[in-house]
């Protein structure tokens, strides 16, 4: 118990230090922190694993992503610590594998069955390193590849947190939200990921834009392209629909511990969908 206690704690430190440092980044992170602690008084146990697993994927997200500096490049940080979470006779004890360890090993107990949130886990962390060789080699994707991605980056995040919060439902059913997410997301990021070399706007589209192969991927020129806007345009109205497609699905759920992670999410999409039209619309009405 006393040796349990202490893995608790530490793992809790672990979690405090890296909200810390998304809060100090940015305000916004705030809100989903005050979430995640508000649920730990009905399910300590679960509450903690679904901290721990947030912070590990947003610290794997942000070294790949450049917003996390380590030493040596950042896929093979990632890398490393996968083969040594896997070696228990590793010598590494630092702060990343201790917290990898706690969420694989409390993960891999919630299987059953088909369910295996440990093997969610891996399949994103395969879909961030991707993101990062996409990045890095300026891969362009076509559109239905682009929405496979993104679904399958967003439904592995909702079947593992549906899962370590003991939910009934599953991302399959979850199409609507999945897909709003990947909209509104993409275009609210839209210009901070083409600025690290990640292309979220079709193959189709660019070479609609006349600029396929050895073209100028900067928001800045991309944003002087008709066909970029009025990609933008139609994503958006996609988006806008989706997410009200995913409210009213929260609306009819009686699956009460699925709405703990719906409820935010929906949320969140719900003030996109407000937000994004409105920022966009001055330079839309301007484009053909």
């Amino acid at each position: 118990m006393l040796r349990e206690a202490l893995t608790s704690l530490e793992i809790e430190r672990l979690c405090l230090a890296e909200f810390s440092r998304l809060c100090l980044r940015n305000r916004r992170y705030i809100a989903l922190v005050a979430a995640m602690y508000g649920r730990a008084p009905r399910a300590p146990g679960r509450a903690q694993l679904m901290r721990a697993t947030y912070c590990l994927a947003r610290l794997l997200d942000d070294v790949l992503d450049g917003d996390r500096q380590v030493d040596g490049a950042p896929e093979a940080y990632v890398l490393r610590l996968m083969h040594d979470l896997e070696n228990a006779a590793s010598a590494r004890r630092d702060g990343a594998i201790r917290l990898s360890r706690f969420v694989f090993t409390n993960l891999k107990s919630l299987a059953e069955g088909e369910e295996d949130p440990a093997a969610d886990l891996r399949a994103l962390i395969d879909l961030m390193l991707f993101d990062r060789t996409r990045a890095r080699d300026r891969i362009l994707l076509r559109e239905e590849e682009l929405l496979q991605h993104h679904h399958l980056t967003f439904a592995s995040i909702l079947n593992i947190a549906l899962c370590i919060v003991d939910a009934r439902i599953r991302a399959r059913e979850l199409t609507s939200l999945t897909r709003a997410q990947s909209i509104l997301y993409t275009i609210r990021d839209l210009e901070e990921d083409l600025s690290r070399g990640l292309v979220n706007i079709p193959f189709e589209v660019l070479c609609e834009s006349g600029h396929a192969e050895g073209m100028d991927l900067s928001y800045s020129a991309l944003q002087k392209h008709p066909a970029v806007w009025r990609w933008i345009r139609q994503e958006l109205a996609v988006g806008v629909q989706c997410a009200a497609r995913a409210d009213r699905f929260l609306v009819e759920c009686s699956d009460r511990r699925a709405k703990v992670i719906l409820g935010p999410l929906c949320r969140g999409l719900r003030g996109l969908a407000r937000r994004l039209p409105k920022e966009f619309q001055g330079r839309l009405v301007a484009m053909p």
